[in-house]
């Protein structure tokens, strides 16, 4: 394509790079996006830290459950101490 005065103007006469200002509306779109995923990854985080804790507090309540129920017949994850009447089956 040959260029002539009138059309160097315009972009199809300057090459294919990105003018600033297409770059300034870019980055600025993405700074908008950006500013309105942060509160919502915040939130998921939040949420998931949550259901963490209610697994924990299930199961803290699953083991409070079995000891009442039979205390000896619990596995104990330590060594017995020498002596210890339940070590002695």
């Amino acid at each position: 394509m040959t260029c002539c005065a009138s059309d160097c103007r315009y972009r199809r006469c300057r090459g294919h790079g990105f003018t600033v200002v297409e770059l300034l509306v870019v980055l600025t779109v993405m700074a908008v996006l950006a500013s309105m995923a942060m509160p919502l990854a915040r939130i998921a985080v939040q949420r998931e830290r949550e259901q963490e804790l209610k697994v924990a507090l299930r199961e803290i309540r699953a083991a409070i459950d079995a000891y009442q129920v039979s205390p000896e017949q619990l596995v104990f994850s330590r060594a017995p101490a020498p002596g210890d009447v339940r070590s002695r089956r």
